[in-house]
Order: C-alpha cells, then structure tokens, then sequence
C-alpha cells in the first residue's frame, strides 16, 4: 500500500512577504518525502485573480511540489495546516500555528517515520 503525505493549507496564509520562504521550504518537504508529496492549497478567501497570478509567479515550483488546488471541504489529506480552526478537511494530523513552523513539524514527523521504518526494517532481518 502506498502511503501519500498531503499537506494541505489555506492559499490566503502563502500568499504576501512569506511566499517564496514558504514555498522552499514546501520543495524542501517534497524533496524529503519522494513521490508519494502532494501540496494542497485550499482556495477559500482567495479570488480567482488572486489565484491566476499566485500560479503564474510560481508556476516551476508549484509543479516540483505537486499542488492540487481546491475549494473542496470534503478532501481528505494526510497533515492539515489550519491556524484559524475553519477548515472542515478530514485529517490524520493537524497543526494549529503558523504556516513556517506547521512545516518544519511535518519534516520532523516525516524524519521520525522514516527512521522507525529503517529501524523495523533492520530488525526483520
């Protein structure tokens, strides 16, 4: 079974003085994850405008770390980024501050499981 870790958060928080910092650091996560990464942006609060030049100012980048794009409530992703508490996403792990720190975090979760699976798999044999 192949195991997909989405993180996803709110457009509207990427968006501003933070953008490229935050998007490294999402490459940085992709690097570190493989290609089971995806990134999703939840729209709300964004215009369609907004989203056009957010896509045409980073469009290299966005395609590295797997963006999907959504106004969807209903997604279910793997690490959910929600500082505001108003995204209804189904979720496996939730953080509830900053954008920079939620992403550090997940590298830290992904780093812990990785090692427990080089740990599991050195004592199988």
């Amino acid at each position: 079974m192949i195991r997909r870790f989405s993180i996803r958060l709110r457009l509207f928080e990427v968006i501003g003085e933070n953008e490229q910092l935050i998007l490294e650091n999402l490459r940085r996560s992709s690097i570190l994850v493989g290609k089971t990464f995806q990134t999703i942006f939840y729209t709300e609060g964004v215009t369609k405008e907004e989203c056009k030049h957010f896509v045409e100012r980073n469009q290299d980048l966005l395609f590295n770390i797997n963006t999907k794009l959504t106004k969807e409530t209903s997604e279910h992703c793997w690490y959910l980024m929600d500082q505001y508490g108003f995204d209804e996403c189904k979720y496996r792990y939730k953080w509830g501050g900053d954008v920079l720190t939620g992403i550090v975090r997940f590298n830290e979760m992904i780093q812990h499981l990785k090692r427990r699976e080089n740990d599991e798999d050195s004592y199988s044999r």
